[in-house]
C-alpha cells in the first residue's frame, strides 16, 4: 500500500504520525506472528490429544493466520517507505 504522492491532499504535520503509527503496527504484527508462531508448535506437539479433522482445521487457521500477518507487515512497511519518501519530497521542494 502506498501513500498518494499528491501533495495538496496532506496536512503535513500529520505525515510523521502516519509513518510511526506504520512503525508501531509493524511490530505489533511481529509480536502476533511470534504467538502464531509458537501455538502451531504447541499444536505439533500435541497432535495426538485432537481429533484429526480438529487439528487439521486449527493447523491451516493459524497457517493462514501466519500469512496474513506477514501480508499485513509487508504493506505496513511498503506504506512506511511511501511516507518517508513524501516527506523526502517534501524537504526537496522547501529547501
Amino acid at each position: 500500500m502506498k501513500i498518494n504522492m499528491t501533495l495538496e491532499r496532506y496536512d503535513v504535520k500529520s505525515l510523521d504520525e502516519v509513518y510511526e503509527t506504520t512503525k508501531r503496527l509493524r511490530k505489533r504484527c511481529g509480536t502476533l506472528k511470534a504467538v502464531a508462531e509458537f501455538l502451531k508448535n504447541k499444536l505439533a506437539s500435541a497432535n495426538e490429544e485432537f481429533d484429526s479433522s480438529n487439528y487439521v482445521r486449527v493447523n491451516e487457521a493459524s497457517e493462514d493466520f501466519v500469512k496474513k500477518m506477514n501480508l499485513m507487515e509487508q504493506e505496513l512497511l511498503e506504506l512506511g517507505e511511501s511516507c518517508y519518501q513524501l516527506a523526502e519530497k517534501l524537504n526537496e521542494l522547501w529547501s
